[in-house]
């Protein structure tokens, strides 16, 4: 089965994370989605609102819908189950 061009797979999802937890880390903010894609080798902003909303959508961040910087890492975190 083909997978999907427009879903971003798990490998590229960690890739991404690693780099917005190193700059988190570093920095003490969440990267925007141009420096997000500009690490990663990308030309487009789009192209890293791809792979943040499928981090999203797996749990592994949440994101301010009204502010540039704010991504929140929960990845790992139980949410009170287990």
């Amino acid at each position: 089965m083909k997978r999907d061009p427009w879903v971003p797979d798990e490998e590229l999802c960690e890739k991404a994370y690693e780099f917005i937890a190193g700059h988190i880390d570093k920095f003490m903010y969440a990267p925007t989605l141009p420096e997000i894609a500009y690490a990663m080798g990308w030309k487009a902003p789009s192209s890293a609102l791809l792979v943040v909303k499928a981090m999203e959508e797996r749990g592994w961040i949440t994101r301010s819908q009204d502010r540039r910087r704010i991504i929140r890492l929960t990845r790992g975190e139980t949410n009170g189950q287990g």
